[in-house]
């Protein structure tokens, strides 16, 4: 039996190298839903293509002005920011993040996802602060 889950783990792995990663690939310019429901992955053709990643370009207020779900040929840094200029002299800032997992670039753009972070942090902060409160005044 258990030469029977190798041999299948085996293949399976062996069709996921064959057929490569699948990566959400979209334009918010093309299609705005890219931004917060993005459409389902699909397969990334060339061989060369090993990761997904998502390019994201602000103002410096923090306003989106694009964004990509793609496939990335190499593993740049995982995450990382640049400023730059754009067309018309504006300041921008170019952020893009790499994962190697199907699907992997799906998630929301970071100002959304540290908002949720710090959502949670906060409720978290809060309930340590109540338990330490009733553990004080507990008889």
């Amino acid at each position: 039996m258990a030469r029977v889950l190798i041999l299948f783990l085996n293949c399976f792995l062996h069709i996921h190298q064959v057929t490569g990663i699948r990566c959400v690939q979209c334009l918010s310019d093309v299609d705005p839903g890219c931004i917060s429901n993005p459409p389902p992955a699909k397969i990334c053709h060339g061989k060369d293509m090993l990761y997904c990643i998502v390019i994201e370009q602000r103002t410096p207020s923090g306003e989106l002005l694009h964004l990509t779900r793609t496939c990335s040929p190499g593993d740049i840094i995982t995450e990382e920011c640049d400023d730059g200029i754009a067309e018309g002299g504006q300041t921008i800032y170019v952020c893009h993040r790499v994962c190697g997992t199907d699907g992997c670039n799906r998630g929301v753009p970071s100002s959304s996802r540290t908002t949720l972070t710090l959502f949670v942090f906060t409720l978290l902060s809060l309930y340590m602060v109540h338990l330490d409160v009733n553990k004080k005044f507990s008889f």
